[in-house]
């Protein structure tokens, strides 16, 4: 199988990483072609990169100007540290305090940069997950180089980088539709009896639909997310002139489908 599916995204950060610290090192980051995307939770912990990403948020004017005032502070925080060095001779009660002072404004401006790139990071992380419910998004974990996916909130692993958004795509479908036709087969196997009857005058879900609905709900309950005993139904119900169109149908875990019953 040349893609497999890890898990959903547990939560999704983004800022450079350098020395441990997540969320410092911007100009480093273009140097070392460094890691931008954290995943944190569920069975997906890694951190990965993307140099079209990482540019791109980069060069977010807000970001680039903060990042300016940062280095600029952080600049002014390592001039005023070579003129008290901390060892030989050593500084005096008096100018350790001296030098705290000339550094807290320094230090505050950095911090204040650093809360307002986080927010900048947040905001992009959000619209990164919107623009991956259509595509693949490319990234590669830091430490391997190999090759993963974000996808409709979930991450997947590929066999081998040099794979276009297309063709991972492709092969994220094909392995969803793959998933879909092992549940209907378990359902068809061990299904009771008195739940799979179907009136005679019941037209079936074709299978472009069901395709079309395991994809739209992600192979989860539309209630509750669970993906245990899922059945396709109808929203409204065939007995009240409901039809087997995509819009009409969803994804339902038998319980939440029990609970619903024939109610529109």
């Amino acid at each position: 199988m040349a893609v497999k599916k890890l898990g959903d995204v547990g939560i999704l950060s983004v800022g450079p990483v350098s020395d441990g610290n997540f969320f410092d090192g911007e100009r480093r980051v273009l140097a070392q072609n460094a890691p931008v995307f954290c995943i944190l939770g569920g069975p997906v912990s890694k951190v990965f990169f993307s140099e079209t990403l990482t540019t791109e948020l980069l060069n977010n004017p807000s970001h680039k100007d903060l990042c300016q005032k940062k280095d600029a502070a952080k600049a002014a925080i390592q001039s005023v540290y070579k003129e008290y060095p901390s060892r030989y001779p050593r500084l005096s009660i008096e100018q350790s305090r001296e030098r705290s002072e000339r550094l807290k404004p320094y230090q505050e401006q950095e911090k204040i940069c650093l809360g307002e790139m986080r927010k900048i990071g947040a905001e992009f992380c959000v619209d990164l997950l919107r623009r991956a419910d259509t595509k693949v998004i490319p990234l590669r974990e830091l430490k391997s180089g190999i090759q993963y996916g974000l996808y409709k909130n979930a991450i997947y692993k590929f066999d081998r980088p040099g794979y276009s958004e297309e063709e991972m795509l492709l092969q994220v479908m094909d392995l969803e539709d793959d998933e879909r036709q092992r549940f209907e087969r378990l359902k068809h196997k061990f299904s009771v009896a008195r739940h799979e009857e179907v009136s005679e005058n019941r037209e079936r879900i074709s299978e472009e639909v069901r395709v079309a609905v395991w994809r739209r709900d992600q192979g989860k309950c539309a209630k509750c997310s669970s993906r245990e005993k899922l059945e396709y139904d109808h929203i409204v119900p065939v007995s009240k002139g409901g039809s087997n169109a995509i819009r009409n149908i969803e994804l339902l875990c038998e319980k939440c489908n029990r609970e619903k019953g024939n109610t529109i």
